[in-house]
C-alpha cells in the first residue's frame, strides 16, 4: 500500500495533461474501486491493506486475488501516466528529470527500430546520447553507445559512426569499472567504520589504498559521478584519519570542481557543502567552516533539503564554539523559513530538538529570552523519543536535554526516570565506540543524582568519569555530532553552575 501511496504523491505534484486520464471511463466496473481505493490512500483514511479492503468492498464477499487485481491496476495506471510527464515539475530534481528523460528515449528509440522506423529510432537515441553526456550520466552513456554501435555496425552500416560509438563504448565500460572499484571502497570504508568487516587486517593500509584510487580517479577522469565517489571517500579517509590540513584542500578543491558543474550536479554540490560542514565539526576545523558557509551559502535555495543540512550543521558548529547567540539566530531564521514546515518530518524533528537545547542555554543566561511562540518547552518534555536503533543518536540527545532541564527545574524525581531511561537506552543500541562519552556523561549524572545533586558531596564519585570522558575526542565517532548537539563537557559545566 506504501507504494502507491508515494506514486500518488508524484502524481499529484506534477501537471498531469487532461488527456493523461487516470481513470477510462470505459472501464465502468472497476473504475468507482479505482477512484475509491486511489482517494482512502490519497487521504490516509485507512492504515493498513484489511482495512482498505472493508472500505471499497464492505460487507460485500470478495477474494484476496480480486482486491489484489484491483490494487496492481491501480499502481500500473500511476506508472505508466507517471513516465509520461516531465518529472521536473513533480518536485524533482534536473538531474533526477533528466535521467528520467533519457530513459525515456532510450525505450522509444528502440521500440521505433524494432518497427522498421530505424532513421527515427537512431535519432531519437542519438539524442538520448547527446543528453546523457550534458549530465555525465555514465550508465546510460554505455547502454546507448553500445545499441548505436551495434546499429551503424551491423543495420545501418554507418563505419564513422560506428568507430564513433564505439569508442564511447569502451571508453564509458572503463570508467564504469572505476565507479564499480569506488563503491566497493566507499562500502569497505563505512564498514570499517563500523568494524562489520572481519576479512580486513590493517585499517591503515587499507585508508591508504583508498586515498590513493581516489586521487587517481580524480586525476584521470572528469565525470561529475566518478568524482563525487572519489571526493566523498577522499574526505571521510581524511577526517578518520585526522589530516586536517589535506581535508581542507581536497574541500575547495571538489567545490571548485561541482560549482563549475553546478548546470548538471547541483544536488551533489549542495550536499557535498553540507557534509564538509559537518566534516570541519568533527575536525574541529572552526575558522574553515566559517571560510566555507561565507563563500558557498549564497548558493542554497531556502527552500530545498539541503539548505536545512547545511543549516544544522552549521547551528551546532556554532555551539560547539561555544557562540550561543550567532547558533540561535540562524536556527530562528531557519525555522521560520515559510518552506521549514513542507521539510520531511525527521528534519523538523532535528530543529526541535535544538530548540530544546536553546531553551536550556536560555535557562543557563547563555542567550537572551526564547519567545514562548518559537518552543514550548511542556510539550517537549511531555515527548518520549522512538526508541529505535535507526534514532539512536537523535533519541540520546532527546532524553539528555530533557534531563538537563528538569534538573534546572528542579523536578528530581523524573530526573531519575529520565537517566535511567538514557542508561538503558544507550546499554541497548549504541556500539562501544559510541558508548564511551555518552555512558561516561550518564554515570556523572548518576552520581550526582545520587549524592542528592550536591557537587561538592559528589565531586570525588564523579572526578573519574570527567577525566575519562574529556580523554576521548568529541570527532573520534562520526555520529557523535548527532548525539552531543553541545559537549558534554560544556553542558556539565553549565549544570555546576545551577546547582548548590
Amino acid at each position: 500500500m506504501d507504494d502507491i501511496g508515494k506514486l500518488i504523491s508524484i502524481y499529484n505534484q506534477a501537471k498531469i495533461s487532461k488527456k493523461l486520464r487516470l481513470f477510462d471511463p470505459e472501464e465502468n466496473d472497476h473504475i468507482s474501486l479505482y477512484r475509491d481505493m486511489f482517494n482512502l490512500i490519497e487521504r490516509k483514511a485507512v492504515k493498513n491493506e484489511t482495512e482498505l479492503i472493508t472500505k471499497l468492498y464492505g460487507n460485500n464477499p470478495v477474494t484476496i486475488s480480486a482486491f489484489k487485481k484491483v490494487k496492481e491496476r491501480l499502481k500500473n495506471k500511476l506508472i505508466n501516466i507517471i513516465l509520461l510527464v516531465d518529472l521536473k515539475e513533480a518536485g524533482l530534481s534536473d538531474r533526477f528529470a533528466a535521467y528520467s528523460e533519457v530513459i525515456k528515449l532510450l525505450l522509444i528509440g528502440r521500440v521505433l527500430i524494432s518497427s522498421n522506423e530505424q532513421k527515427l529510432g537512431e535519432v531519437i537515441m542519438d539524442d538520448a546520447m547527446k543528453m546523457s553526456f550534458k549530465y555525465d550520466f555514465l550508465d546510460l552513456q554505455h547502454i546507448l553507445s553500445k545499441l548505436l554501435a551495434s546499429q551503424y555496425g551491423s543495420l545501418s552500416q554507418d563505419s564513422k559512426k560506428y568507430i564513433h560509438y564505439s569508442t564511447i563504448a569502451s571508453t564509458s565500460l572503463q570508467e564504469l569499472l572505476v565507479e564499480s572499484q569506488l563503491r566497493q571502497a566507499n562500502n569497505e570504508y563505512f564498514a570499517m567504520r563500523f568494524k562489520s568487516l572481519t576479512n580486513i587486517n590493517s585499517d591503515k593500509t587499507n585508508y591508504s589504498n583508498f586515498i590513493n584510487l581516489s586521487l587517481d580517479a580524480i586525476g584521470k577522469s572528469k565525470n561529475s559521478e566518478i568524482r563525487n565517489f572519489a571526493y566523498g571517500l577522499l574526505l571521510n579517509c581524511y577526517i578518520y584519519t585526522k589530516n586536517k590540513s589535506e581535508y581542507e584542500v581536497i574541500s575547495r578543491q571538489s567545490l571548485k570542481f561541482f560549482l563549475s558543474e553546478k548546470k548538471i550536479a547541483n544536488n551533489t554540490f549542495k550536499k557535498l557543502s553540507a557534509d564538509i560542514i559537518n566534516g570541519c565539526l568533527l575536525l574541529r576545523l572552526f575558522t574553515f567552516s566559517d571560510e566555507i558557509y561565507a563563500s558557498y551559502a549564497q548558493y542554497f535555495n531556502k527552500k530545498e533539503h539541503n539548505w536545512y543540512v547545511f543549516s544544522y550543521y552549521r547551528v551546532i558548529t556554532n555551539l560547539h564554539e561555544k557562540k550561543y547567540d550567532t547558533a540561535y539566530q540562524l536556527m530562528k531564521s531557519t525555522v521560520e523559513a515559510p518552506d521549514f514546515k513542507k521539510q520531511f518530518e525527521s528534519m523538523q524533528q532535528h530543529f526541535r530538538v535544538l530548540q530544546a537545547y536553546f531553551y536550556f542555554l536560555q535557562l543557563n543566561s547563555k542567550i537572551s529570552k526564547t519567545p514562548e511562540s518559537v518552543f514550548r518547552i511542556k510539550k517537549f518534555l511531555n515527548e518520549v523519543p522512538m526508541f529505535s536503533k535507526e534514532k539512536r543518536g537523535m533519541n540520546i540527545s532527546i532524553l539528555a536535554v530533557q534531563i538537563l532541564v528538569l534538573i534546572i527545574q528542579k523536578r528530581m524525581d523524573e530526573v531519575m526516570d529520565r537517566i535511567d531511561s538514557l542508561s538503558l537506552y544507550s546499554y541497548r543500541y549504541l556500539r562501544k565506540s559510541e558508548l564511551w562519552r555518552t555512558s561516561c556523561f550518564i554515570k556523572m549524572l548518576s552520581q550526582l543524582s545520587k549524592y542528592n545533586f550536591n557537587k561538592k558531596w559528589a565531586k570525588s564519585r564523579i572526578q573519574p568519569y570527567y577525566e575519562k570522558l574529556i580523554s576521548v575526542d568529541i570527532g573520534e565517532f562520526p555520529g557523535s555530532v548527532e548525539i552531543e548537539i553541545i559537549p558534554y563537557e560544556d553542558l556539565w559545566q553549565m549544570i555546576l553552575e545551577k546547582i548548590d
